[in-house]
């Protein structure tokens, strides 16, 4: 959940003219392209969970989760790429720099999911408060059929009013979902490699870490959820791909097990809980080639 909070000018520094899919390429070129780096996409894209991409100009990508809309939880996201020069260049190859400004508003989905995820407080006036999350974040991708994209940003919550909603301590999607509004601070590093194998098939695999703050002190728990995610992108059709991958999480939820240490003893122990689940997408591409 991310918004629209600034437009960085571009960076005007020695700017060269690339080719491939990552950075215009000729017409007709069926190689199919990376998802997710730090070059705004040409034409505008849709898929059912990833976001609708539009392009504004050459280096201005606006993007915004339809699905979270629809769950009455404005969001948007606008990319700037820094345009590329020879001072990022290794082995004949450029990487491209870009920002990326947000802003979410997710009280509404909180108060839908009380009863599920948040206590209802039919007695003594509890009530969950509204809140705005913006957010700064910086990529950077090398490379073109085969490149790597790394990736840090940081989402703050800030509360507008009184709020008696606390951290979760369940899964690790919903966690980081709604990490920045319930534990203030939400930080995300993550690298991905990509390869395209032929015109239409592309692998992906990548790791991820989050750091999410702490608005209370108790319960104690590990602010740290460590991930990693593959999958692949295959070409339907000349403007559509399905996306099929699995995703990990690790990450502490409080669970404990009896353990026997090397004296004989018996001890309960706080272990680390480890989730996996399949991914998938469709997405739309209209007008890429």
């Amino acid at each position: 959940m991310l918004g629209l909070l600034l437009v960085a000018p571009s960076v005007a520094a020695q700017e060269v003219h690339l080719t491939g899919p990552l950075h215009g390429a000729p017409a007709g070129r069926p190689t199919l392209a990376p998802r997710d780096t730090a070059v705004p996409v040409e034409y505008w894209t849709l898929g059912i969970f990833d976001p609708l991409r539009i392009p504004v100009g050459h280096d201005v990508e606006f993007s915004t989760h339809p699905l979270l809309f629809l769950a009455l939880a404005p969001n948007a996201e606008v990319k700037v790429r820094h345009s590329a020069h020879r001072a990022w260049e290794h082995r004949g190859e450029f990487w491209s720099i870009a920002s990326t400004w947000g802003l979410s508003v997710p009280t509404v989905p909180m108060r839908l999911t009380q009863g599920y995820l948040f206590p209802k407080w039919d007695e003594g006036g509890g009530r969950i408060g509204w809140f705005v999350v913006p957010s700064v974040g910086l990529l950077a991708t090398h490379g073109d059929e085969r490149s790597w994209t790394l990736g840090l940003e940081t989402a703050i919550g800030i509360s507008l009013g009184p709020n008696d909603a606390r951290p979760l301590d369940g899964y690790a999607p919903l966690e980081i979902l709604f990490g920045p509004a319930l534990n203030g601070t939400r930080v995300h590093g993550h690298v991905t490699y990509d390869v395209a194998f032929g015109k239409s098939v592309r692998a992906r695999v990548g790791l991820d870490g989050w750091f999410l703050g702490r608005r209370t002190p108790e319960p104690e728990k590990s602010p740290w959820i460590l991930g990693a995610h593959g999958g692949f992108d295959f070409r339907l059709s000349w403007h559509t791909r399905i996306v099929l991958g699995v995703r990990a999480y690790d990450y502490d939820d409080h669970r404990t097990e009896v353990r026997k240490d090397d004296a004989g003893k018996w001890h309960r122990v706080a272990v680390r809980s480890v989730d996996v689940y399949p991914t998938f997408d469709f997405i739309y591409e209209p007008s890429r080639y």
